[in-house]
């Protein structure tokens, strides 16, 4: 679909809800031409509300997708 579309990358997420209680949100940055995954991080949300979801985005964007590599 990436092919198709032009794009350079494709953003894959995922949530597993264990309970009201426990979320678990993961993204993939992947190339739009392999599909080998560029970045990726996984954050554990401890409730079920718009705020906690967005912190846990938060997170693995400021941490993994938006940090500086290292050299």
């Amino acid at each position: 679909m990436a092919k198709t579309l032009g794009a350079d990358f494709i953003l894959v997420g995922e949530i597993r809800k264990t309970s009201d209680a426990l979320v678990s949100i993961n993204l993939q940055l992947r190339d739009g031409d392999t599909g080998v995954i560029v970045k990726g991080g996984s954050a554990s949300v401890r409730g079920n509300t718009d705020a906690l979801w967005e912190r846990g985005l938060r997170q693995i964007l400021n941490n993994r997708f938006f940090r500086e590599d290292e050299k």
